[in-house]
């Protein structure tokens, strides 16, 4: 009777470490997956990326899911120094932002905006967006690197108004019918500004065709007679030398003259 009886608690036992071990192992595949807390989607679009010195650059996106009220901190990065923070906004009750920054300096920079933790969501990061500064130089004050029968003048009268810093040709009948002078902006330039048109000084009867030439591609031509004249501007992203050049038309004494040329630059 003792044998038999150990024999069943032997086998009861067994069948109950069984079934716990079963239990356990059911229970663990079915529980369900510890959660994991997700990161805000933090979005970024600039007014610009290339911005003039001076002026205010805005940021604008959306926080993902959204968190009205909450604060976002909009960041910058100067060559190799670290994320620097450089403004704040609230986030309205789609989860959108505005915030705005006024640089100081011409270095280029880069921008992102972040999203602290908050709740069941991690940080979120935005992409970083790159902003070169830019400045208006006068074309007069740089380095000419060549030229020929084209000149700098202090200051000249295209149509009866006056313009400081400006560029004329000096054509006579006795000499060849066309000049030049040229510049390199080492692809640092994005856009030029100018007015272009006869000199008051020139013959009442001269004419002349004035071109702009980025690299040998013809940029603007236009062809003037006394008290004429046209203001331009002019896309020059990606041009390294940059040429005004101009041919008289005819025998009479032409002054084509490039009035106050400015160069929008990242120098």
């Amino acid at each position: 009777m003792r044998t038999t009886h150990r024999l069943l608690s032997a086998a009861a036992t067994v069948a109950l470490t069984a079934g716990v071990l079963t239990t356990t192992a059911v229970t663990t595949a079915t529980a369900a997956p510890a959660h994991r807390a997700t990161a805000y989607d933090v979005t970024i679009k600039p007014s610009t990326t290339e911005l003039v010195s001076g002026k205010k650059i805005t940021f604008k996106g959306q926080v993902s899911p959204k968190a009205a009220g909450q604060t976002v901190v909009l960041q910058q990065k100067i060559g190799d120094q670290g994320w620097k923070p450089t403004g704040t906004a609230t986030l309205n009750k789609k989860g959108r932002y505005e915030v705005s920054d006024k640089p100081s300096t011409m270095l280029e920079r880069k921008y992102r905006v972040v999203k602290a933790a908050s709740g069941q969501h991690r940080k979120g990061v935005s992409k970083a967006v790159a902003v070169t500064i830019y400045k208006w130089h006068k074309l007069f004050d740089l380095s000419v690197r060549d030229q020929s029968f084209m000149y700098k003048q202090r200051t000249l009268s295209i149509a009866t108004v006056e313009f400081p810093k400006s560029f004329e040709g000096g054509y006579y009948s006795a000499q060849d019918p066309t000049g030049f002078i040229d510049f390199n902006l080492a692809r640092e330039c994005i856009t030029l500004k100018a007015t272009y048109g006869m000199s008051d000084d020139a013959d009442t009867d001269a004419s002349a065709k004035i071109d702009v030439v980025g690299d040998g591609t013809e940029l603007y031509t236009g062809t003037f007679a006394l008290l004429e004249s046209q203001k331009k501007t002019t896309d020059i992203h990606g041009v390294f030398r940059l040429a005004f050049q101009y041919t008289a038309l005819g025998d009479a004494q032409a002054r084509p003259a490039v009035g106050s040329p400015e160069v929008l630059c990242s120098f």
